[in-house]
């Protein structure tokens, strides 16, 4: 199973290799401008993952607030 993911991240990074390669070999993109927009895609993909971060710990950090202040309630209540 696990020969057949790496398999399939290999072909995926090769087909993006050549499109790539045939963007700046046939259509005449230039080498710069391909660059400019791997480092654009780079910064949006560390963004989306720095979001799902940030609204990961804010859900934990909601869910030890809510425990502690219902274990604080249950406490009262005695």
């Amino acid at each position: 199973m696990m020969n057949r993911n790496r398999r399939t991240i290999l072909l995926g990074v090769l087909a993006t290799a050549t499109l790539v390669w045939s963007a700046i070999y046939y259509f005449g993109v230039p080498v710069a401008e391909m660059a400019w927009l791997l480092a654009y895609s780079v910064l949006g993909v560390l963004g989306i993952v720095l979001l799902a971060a940030a609204s990961v710990a804010l859900r934990h950090g909601l869910r030890l607030l809510w425990r502690k202040m219902s274990k604080a309630s249950r406490e009262n209540r005695r």
